[in-house]
C-alpha cells in the first residue's frame, strides 16, 4: 500500500497531474469529474484505501482529506487552484 503521509492538497495535486498526463483529451470539467470520482472512490469514507495500523502517522492526513471530500465546494476550490497551476 502506498504511503499516505502527506498533505491532502498533495493527493489532489497528484490526482490532477495523473489526469493531465494520461487523459489529455479531457477539458477542465472532465478533469474535475475524473478527479472527484477517483478521490471519492479511493479516499472517502468507505473508499478502498484502508489504514492497517490505527493511530499511524497516516491517520490525521486521511481524516483531513476526508473532511475536504465531504465539502465539495472546498474540494472544487482546491481543484481550481491546482488545475490552474498545473495546466
Amino acid at each position: 500500500m502506498e504511503s499516505f503521509y502527506q498533505l491532502p492538497e498533495t493527493i489532489i495535486r497528484r490526482t490532477i497531474q495523473f489526469g493531465l498526463s494520461n487523459y489529455p483529451e479531457l477539458d477542465k470539467e472532465g478533469h474535475w469529474n475524473r478527479t472527484l470520482k477517483h478521490i471519492k472512490e479511493k479516499y472517502a469514507e468507505g473508499g478502498y484505501l484502508h489504514l492497517l495500523i490505527p493511530g499511524s502517522p497516516n491517520e490525521a492526513p486521511l481524516k483531513q482529506l476526508r473532511e475536504i471530500i465531504k465539502d465539495e465546494t472546498r474540494l472544487r476550490t482546491i481543484f481550481e487552484s491546482v488545475f490552474a497551476e498545473e495546466s
